[in-house]
């Protein structure tokens, strides 16, 4: 890890996916001191690599322009993005998503499915993409599976998940990323997406320990 190897580079990738409250997209403009300006649409990203300097100082500030705005950040700060002991922990590869309303730094996602059937059956999972099929499950009463993957830079990321319990079946998309990884949805931005699976519906459960967001089987 670069907080413990200052020899390894740490990867910037910037990608620019702002939300408009009209939908429509605009361009932007990225610039920063030895990087230069560059020029994001809609979905593009922009990267670049070096190395956190010895005294753990290393900072990137970055200005912002699109439309009627202009903003700047530390896109790289060694005390945050460096430093095992911050909020957000060391990124190696430090992936960063620009909103309108703010700049958030992507981190890999984690679902957990729990098996809540009020029956005590047993319930059969099988989740896939486009891209990964992650096998049959079999799930005992309380039991859980559990996989981790990262969010693509357009958004577009969709797990569906097949449910079997007897005499029942059902499908259910358990990561959208227009629901589950973005701030202007209904649930929010979850990085740890815990679902429990009762036989009405699938419930996201509320890391405040909340009522659960529970919605409707696909089929």
């Amino acid at each position: 890890m670069a907080s413990s190897r200052n020899q390894n580079f740490i990867f910037m990738l910037i990608s620019f996916l702002i939300i408009l409250a009209t939908t429509s997209f605009a361009s932007a403009l990225f610039s920063a001191k030895h990087v230069g300006v560059i020029s994001l649409g809609p979905g593009d990203s922009f990267d670049f690599r070096f190395r956190v300097n010895l005294r753990k100082t290393t900072v990137y500030t970055c200005s912002f322009a699109w439309p009627g705005n202009t903003a700047t950040f530390d896109i790289f700060r060694a005390d945050r993005d460096d430093n095992p002991e911050s909020k957000v922990g060391v990124c190696s590869e430090c992936i960063w998503s620009i909103y309108e309303p703010a700049p958030c730094r992507d981190r890999p996602k984690h679902v957990v499915i729990v098996n809540k059937l009020v029956t005590r059956a047993t319930l059969i999972v099988h989740c896939m993409n486009k891209e990964e099929d992650k096998g049959v499950i079999s799930l005992g009463p309380g039991d859980s599976f559990d996989f981790r993957f990262r969010v693509n830079l357009r958004k577009t990321t969709v797990y569906t998940c097949s449910f079997a319990w007897p005499g029942n079946t059902a499908t259910f998309d358990i990561f959208r990323a227009d629901r589950d990884d973005n701030p202007q949805s209904k649930v929010g931005v979850c990085s740890e997406c815990i679902w429990s699976i009762y036989e009405p519906a699938p419930c996201r459960d509320r890391r405040d320990g909340g009522q659960p967001n529970c919605f409707p089987w696909a089929s």
